[in-house]
């Protein structure tokens, strides 16, 4: 499997991968964010899928598409505190899944935007270049008191 690891039991790649793939790195939730990539969840026995279908545009996001982006990464810091691998995809695993990894860090650790999106950035090479996404990033400060655990 070609998906980086962000934080412990989240990581960030592209799509399509095997089921066989998915259960031999115990991936126990597949996010799904391009939305040309979505197959039936009939291939994916096991896996529980979680659909975030957008598209890669270097333009203003819709507000129903921030929403919906915004409740799957609300969805991915809920598994990763669970401590559940959890997966997220998008066609090339650099853009539509960073900006859902980056905005699950802000929850997870109480960082701000600008600082998710460096981490991403460090942790998978080439990721989240889309302006439009970076500009969502840096538009959000920390929280005001970050969780108690600690930034893994």
């Amino acid at each position: 499997m070609t998906a980086s690891r962000i934080a412990p039991k989240l990581y960030q790649g592209s799509h399509p991968y095997s089921v066989g793939e998915l259960h031999r790195a115990r991936i126990h939730t597949l996010v799904l964010c391009a939305a040309e990539l979505q197959p039936d969840e009939s291939a994916l026995p096991g896996i529980e899928v979680l659909r975030c279908p957008y598209i890669d545009v270097d333009a203003p996001m819709g507000l129903s598409t921030l929403r919906m982006v915004e409740q799957t990464a609300t969805a991915v810091a809920a598994r990763v505190r669970k401590q559940e691998r959890t997966l997220v995809t998008c066609a090339a695993g650099l853009n539509r899944s960073g900006l859902v990894v980056a905005l699950a860090l802000t929850k997870l650790y109480g960082i701000s935007g600008s600082d998710a999106l460096l981490w991403v950035r460090r942790a998978r090479e080439g990721a989240l270049f889309n302006e439009s996404f970076v500009a969502i990033l840096q538009a959000m400060p920390a929280m005001a008191s970050a969780p108690a655990h600690a930034i893994g």
